[in-house]
């Protein structure tokens, strides 16, 4: 599997944005195993080479940014419902949910 470790400076990143997209898909995958009743290649791949932990990491990270949210709103003057900070909460949910 191609993921990493990333940290909250890297958050929204292209080499971020790039790995979410790489686990929509495999969050899409996962369920769609689940779905059919089908080999979940998806969760045993992740155990297998020992990703449990780089998921777990990068949801911490990625909790991080609604709780600096409301400060980021009102220092920059940001838009609370922006698609970054959508997007955010979108990731968190697929990482969650993976």
């Amino acid at each position: 599997m191609g993921i990493h470790a990333n940290y909250l400076a890297q958050v929204g990143s292209p080499e971020w944005l790039d790995q979410q997209d790489k686990m929509d898909k495999l969050n899409l995958q996962a369920h769609q195993s689940a779905q059919s009743h089908t080999d979940e290649y998806v969760v045993e791949s992740i155990v297998s080479s020992a990703k449990v932990s780089l998921l777990l990491h990068e949801l911490l990270v990625i909790e991080v940014i609604p709780l600096l949210a409301r400060k980021l709103v009102a220092r920059f003057d940001l838009v609370p419902f922006s698609p970054s900070v959508c997007q955010s909460h979108f990731h968190i949910l697929c990482i969650a949910t993976c």
